[in-house]
C-alpha cells in the first residue's frame, strides 16, 4: 500500500475521496481562469492556453492559439495484473484555478480522483485510485502526433532523434549509463515533467502505438506537470526553472583549458612512472591543459582510496604534476569489492547497502567484478567516504576526483536495505551530492542534480563513427544533456574510450577534437604526440582555439547559465523553434545563439551538407557572408578544419529566450 506521508514528501498533497481543495503555494503566479461547461466537455481558458477536459471518456487536450499542442489518450492503472482504463467523468467541482474530477472505471467501486492546478504557464496534475487493492502501477498516455517532435528523457538514447520516429521504453526508467531526467519536450511547445524519485516507467511509440506513456510503479497515485510554452525553447526553460538553476559551477580552468585523462594512454596499467611521463610530454610539448585525471588502476582494491604499489611516492608525483602547471584528480567509484578494507569495515559497521532477506551486504556485478554499494544514505558511511577522499587531498595534494559509477541499475534487484527509505534514482543523486562537495569533480550520472552545477560528462563513447555511441553521438547526446539542465558538460574522452586496449584512429581523433573545441569542456586522453605531425598540428590548433573561446564565447554563457539555467550549447531547434527543418538536424549545434557548428562526423569525409536557418551567416574562418534558409550541399571540409558560421548582427552570446 502507498504511504500518504511519502507522497507528501514528494511535494504534493493526497487528494481525499471527498475531493478537498488543495493549497497552491508552489505555483509561481495566479492564473486568470475562465471555466465553461458543455455537454461533452469542460473548458478552462487562461491567457495562454485552453485546457479541454473531455467527459466521455475522460481525456485532456491543451489548446494554444486555436491548435491542439498536446492530447492525452487516457489514464490507466494495473491492479491484480489487470489493466484498468480510466472511463467517464462522473463528477467534478471547481474553485478559482483548481479542478477536481472524479472518474469511473470498468471496475465497480473503483474510481479515480484527479486534482488539477492551473497556472499561467503550467498545469500540475495529481491523481489517485480509490477502491482498488494491490495497484501495481498508475499512469497516463499522450498522442505523440499532438506534440509534433519529441525529445528528452535519457541522454544515452538521444541519438533516437526525434524520439517519435523510433521505439523506446524503460521499465523502470533509471538514471543509469548517463544522465537522465523525467522530462520530455515537444516541438509544439509543451513539456511533461515527472518531478519524483519514485520508480517510474516510460515509453515512446512502443510497438508502434504512437503514444508517449509513463507510469508510477507500486503506487496507486501519480503526479506530473505540463509546461505550456510559446515554443519548445520556452517549455524547456520553464522546466529548467522548476528543476533549479546551478548553485555552483566547475572552476574556470576546466572550461578554459582541456582536461586530460590517462585512460586511453595507459588504461588500467597506469603507474606513477607513466603519469610523470605523460605530464612531461604535455608540458614539454606545450599542450594546453588544466587537470590531469589518473583513471582506473591506481587503487589497492576497488573501494579503498589508497595508492597501490605502482605508485611508490604519490606525493612526489602530485608535486611534479603541480610543478608542470596542472591540477591532479583521481578516478573513484561507489563500489566496494569484497577484498577491500572498505567492504570489511562497511560490513562490520553497516555502511553498505544490505540484502533485504539476509541483512548482509547485497552483492552486485559491476564492470570490475563483484561488489557492494556504499550506503550514502547512512551519514556515517558518507562521512567515512568523504574523509577518505579528503585524506588524499591532505596527504598528497590531490585536487579533485572523477566520480564514476552511481548508476541506478546497480541497485540490488532482489531488494535492498538502507538506513532509511531510499529509491534507486535517489541513491544516484546522493552520490552526486557527495561529488558536489568537491570543487573539482566529474560525474556522468544524475537524475535531479541540475542545481548541483557539476562537471557533467557524457558516458564513454566507442572509438568509432557510429551514430549510436561513436563520434556523432557527442552531438545528439550532448545537446539533449544540455537541454535537460546538465549544462556544464563534456563529450568525454576525445577519440572514444569505452573499450580497453583499442587502437586509436588518427582521423577520428582529429575530427573529435574539432567538435569538442566548441563544447564547454574538452577532454584529451590518448597523447596526440603519438600521431603524425600534421594531425598533431590540427589537434593543437583546436585545443588552443578552445582556450581562446573561453573569454570570447563560453564565459558569458557560463555566467548566463548560472543566472537562469539556459544551455551553453544546444540543438538548432532551441535557437530556431519556429523553423520546422531545424528539428531534424542532428549533426550541427549552436553555441549560444550566434555560432553554428557543423562538425565532420563521417570517416574520410572532406565535404558535408549544412543546413543554415534563415538569416545572414558569416563563415567563421573566411568572413564570407551567406544567406540561410536552406541547405548548402557539399560544403568543403578538409581535414584541417570544420564548418562554422556566425549569425550576422548577433552578439557573441545573443539574447534569445
Amino acid at each position: 500500500m502507498y504511504d500518504r506521508h511519502h507522497l507528501a514528501r514528494e511535494g504534493w498533497r493526497v487528494v481525499a475521496p471527498t475531493l478537498l481543495f488543495l493549497g497552491l503555494s508552489r505555483l509561481p503566479v495566479r492564473a486568470e481562469v475562465k471555466l465553461t461547461e458543455h455537454a461533452d466537455r469542460i473548458e478552462a481558458t487562461t491567457p495562454r492556453y485552453v485546457l479541454v477536459v473531455k467527459k466521455h471518456p475522460l481525456r485532456f487536450e491543451i489548446v494554444r492559439g486555436g491548435k491542439v499542442v498536446l492530447a492525452a489518450s487516457g489514464g490507466f492503472c494495473v491492479a491484480g495484473r489487470e489493466t484498468v482504463p480510466f472511463g467517464d467523468l462522473s463528477g467534478h467541482s471547481a474553485r478559482s484555478r483548481e479542478l477536481e474530477l472524479r472518474v469511473s472505471t470498468p471496475r465497480e467501486n473503483v474510481v479515480v480522483a484527479y486534482h488539477l492546478e492551473l497556472a499561467p504557464e503550467q498545469i500540475r496534475i495529481h491523481a489517485q485510485v480509490d477502491g482498488a487493492a494491490n495497484v501495481e502501477r498508475m499512469g497516463e498516455s499522450f498522442s505523440l502526433a499532438s506534440g509534433g517532435h519529441w525529445y528528452g528523457g535519457a541522454v544515452d538514447q538521444a541519438h533516437l532523434w526525434p524520439l517519435e520516429a523510433h521505439e523506446w521504453s524503460a521499465d523502470p526508467f533509471l538514471a543509469t549509463s548517463n544522465h537522465a531526467a523525467p522530462f520530455w519536450m515537444t516541438s509544439s511547445g509543451v513539456g511533461v515533467f515527472l518531478d519524483t524519485y519514485d520508480d517510474i516507467a516510460a515509453s515512446i511509440n512502443q510497438g508502434g502505438d504512437g503514444l508517449f506513456r509513463f507510469a508510477y510503479l507500486g503506487l496507486p497515485a501519480m503526479h506530473y506537470t505540463i509546461f505550456v510554452g510559446e515554443n519548445i525553447a520556452e517549455a524547456r526553460d520553464l522546466f529548467a526553472a522548476a528543476a533549479g538553476k546551478p548553485r555552483q559551477r566547475p572552476p574556470d580552468c576546466v572550461f578554459e583549458r582541456p582536461v586530460w585523462s590517462t585512460w586511453c594512454q595507459y588504461f588500467s596499467k597506469v603507474s606513477q612512472a607513466g603519469v610523470v611521463e605523460y605530464v612531461g610530454k604535455m608540458h614539454d610539448g606545450g599542450w594546453p591543459g588544466s587537470v590531469v585525471i589518473i583513471d582506473d588502476g591506481w587503487q589497492t582494491h576497488y573501494g579503498d582510496n589508497e595508492f597501490n604499489s605502482k605508485f611508490p611516492d604519490p606525493k612526489a608525483m602530485v608535486d611534479e604534476v603541480h610543478k608542470r602547471g596542472y591540477r591532479l584528480a583521481l578516478w573513484v567509484e561507489n563500489f566496494a569489492n569484497p577484498d577491500s578494507d572498505c567492504y570489511r569495515q562497511g560490513e562490520e559497521k553497516g555502511w553498505l547497502v544490505r540484502d533485504a532477506s539476509t541483512g548482509q551486504p547485497a552483492r552486485i556485478q559491476w564492470w570490475n567484478g563483484e561488489a557492494a554499494l556504499i550506503d550514502f544514505n547512512n551519514p556515517a558511511a558518507r562521512e567515512s567516504y568523504v574523509s577518505s577522499l579528503k585524506s588524499l587531498m591532505q596527504r598528497y595534494g590531490v585536487d579533485g576526483f572523477k566520480f564514476d559509477g552511481g548508476d541506478a541499475e546497480y541497485w540490488p534487484r532482489a531488494g535492498a536495505l538502507s538506513v532509511g527509505p531510499l529509491s534507486r534514482n535517489r541513491y544516484t543523486d546522493l552520490y552526486a551530492e557527495v561529488a558536489a562537495g568537491f570543487e573539482l569533480n566529474e560525474l556522468r550520472v544524475g537524475w535531479r542534480t541540475q542545481p548541483l552545477g557539476l562537471f557533467n560528462r557524457m558516458r564513454d563513447k566507442r572509438a568509432s563513427w557510429a551514430e549510436t555511441d561513436g563520434l556523432p553521438a557527442i552531438v545528439t547526446h550532448g545537446a539533449i544533456q544540455s537541454l535537460l539542465g546538465f549544462v556544464f558538460n563534456c563529450p568525454d574522452l576525445i577519440g572514444g574510450g569505452l573499450d580497453e586496449g583499442f587502437k586509436p584512429d588518427e582521423e577520428l581523433n582529429v575530427r573529435w577534437t574539432q567538435a569538442a573545441a566548441f563544447m564547454p569542456i574538452m577532454q584529451l586522453s590518448y597523447g596526440p604526440w603519438n600521431f603524425s605531425k600534421p594531425s598533431q598540428r590540427i589537434i593543437r590548433q583546436f585545443a588552443d582555439l578552445h582556450s581562446k573561446l573561453w573569454a570570447a564565447r563560453f564565459k558569458p554563457l557560463v555566467e548566463r547559465a548560472m543566472e537562469n539555467g539556459k544551455p551553453i550549447w544546444s540543438p538548432l531547434f532551441y535557437v530556431f523553434p519556429e523553423d520546422e527543418k531545424a528539428y531534424l538536424v542532428r549533426d550541427e549545434f549552436m553555441v549560444g545563439e550566434s555560432l553554428l557548428v557543423a562538425p565532420v562526423l563521417r570517416s574520410a569525409a572532406r565535404a558535408r551538407d549544412i543546413y543554415l536557418p534563415a538569416g545572414e551567416w558569416r563563415d567563421y574562418w573566411t568572413g564570407k557572408v551567406t544567406s540561410g534558409g536552406g541547405v548548402i550541399t557539399a560544403f568543403p571540409a578538409p581535414l584541417e578544419t570544420l564548418p562554422v558560421f556566425e549569425r550576422v548582427g548577433r552578439g557573441s552570446t545573443g539574447t534569445a529566450k
